[in-house]
């Protein structure tokens, strides 16, 4: 008896101990919530003061009517000072600026010369440098943001040692940096750049790496690799509206081993836009893959209204109910024969869909 007591006495203290322990780590919650609110609201209140004075002295500067000095921005207004740089040069949406300093017109070159001459006179660059250099990852991504917007390549050696960083949110940024300042170092890194980072990035990556506009020689490079993510690379890169150079690279890459290959194929071809693309669109109709027949389906909608027909109504009979469903869809958008390809569908098939008709 007298051990139990002690028992539940002792797991009443232990008890205790814990609640006091979450206790104490809720207050220092909420003190440290607390102080950041209070801190980002004295900012913010901050700014909405300086933007408006520095707004007007920065018109003048611009126009050659003032001559702002680094030694007249104090310590604390550096950083709304660096932001609203960044802000005439390159416009944006932000929340702390002003609506009346939003609804900014485009600045003439020698106007983003002049801005660009100020960022580097007041030390901006060094800033930014030191926190890519020794930073954590998120005040890197925001530091080639702002680089990025402000097409200065002063960070060009550094960002490329990040296109392949594990920190998704930094590797996007270093690449779409590269990507602004037109890097002639950022195709030789491709390759790499799809084959280490994750797969759900591509679409991002592909959209940044448009910018610069590989040419045939990196994509047929990419085309020849034994690793099937940077075929991938290639196909993906490929799709560019009239870009009729690469279907003979897209033609080989049709008949690819690998499935995702052939998707992305399908669909770039559809991108590209012109008869010869469709014609090999239309071949990759009988993949043995669902995938990359849902590709096809979706990728002929681009087609012009008499092309493609054929194959999709092939496709609406398709074994898969996916790839029927979004063969039907494409007629549908194809004119009167897209129209009448789907009435002949109905008849043989009653349960179709009338919505499709």
């Amino acid at each position: 008896m007298g051990f139990e007591n002690g028992f539940d006495g002792m797991l009443l203290k232990v008890v205790l101990y814990i609640l006091l322990a979450v206790s104490i780590v809720l207050f220092v919650q909420i003190i440290a919530y607390s102080t950041m609110s209070i801190n980002n609201h004295r900012k913010r209140k901050n700014k909405q003061k300086w933007y408006p004075k520095w707004s007007r002295r920065l018109e003048d500067h611009l126009n050659g009517r003032d001559q702002i000095k680094p030694v007249e921005v104090g310590d604390d207004e550096r950083k709304a000072f660096r932001d609203l740089l960044v802000f005439f040069y390159a416009g944006g949406e932000e929340d702390e600026i002003p609506a009346e300093i939003r609804g900014r017109s485009p600045l003439a070159e020698s106007k983003k010369r002049r801005i660009r001459m100020l960022y580097r006179d007041m030390g901006f660059i060094e800033d930014d440098l030191e926190a890519l250099r020794s930073g954590p990852w998120w005040k890197r991504t925001v530091a080639l943001g702002r680089l990025s917007r402000l097409e200065l390549n002063d960070a060009e050696d550094l960002a490329l040692e990040m296109v392949t960083a594990k920190e998704a949110e930094l590797a996007i940024s270093a690449i779409s940096y590269l990507a602004s300042i037109q890097s002639r170092y950022l195709p030789e890194q491709i390759g790499s750049i799809y084959e280490w980072n994750e797969s759900w990035m591509h679409k991002e990556i592909t959209i940044e790496l448009m910018r610069i506009r590989p040419g045939m020689k990196v994509i047929e490079e990419l085309s020849g690799s034994p690793i099937a993510v940077v075929r991938k690379a290639a196909a993906m890169l490929s799709g560019r509206k009239g870009f009729h150079q690469s279907i003979r690279i897209l033609r080989k890459l049709a008949e690819d081993k690998d499935t995702n290959v052939r998707v992305e194929t399908s669909r770039s071809l559809g991108r590209i836009a012109v008869k010869r693309a469709y014609a090999v669109l239309e071949g990759m109709a009988d993949d043995p893959s669902r995938e990359v027949r849902e590709a096809v389906a979706e990728a002929l909608g681009n087609a012009p209204d008499s092309v493609g027909i054929e194959p999709l109504e092939n496709l609406a009979y398709d074994e898969d109910p996916d790839v029927k469903v979004i063969a039907r869809s494409t007629l549908s958008r194809k004119g009167w024969e897209g129209q009448a390809a789907l009435l002949k569908l109905s008849e043989s098939d009653p349960d179709m869909e009338m919505e499709f008709v």
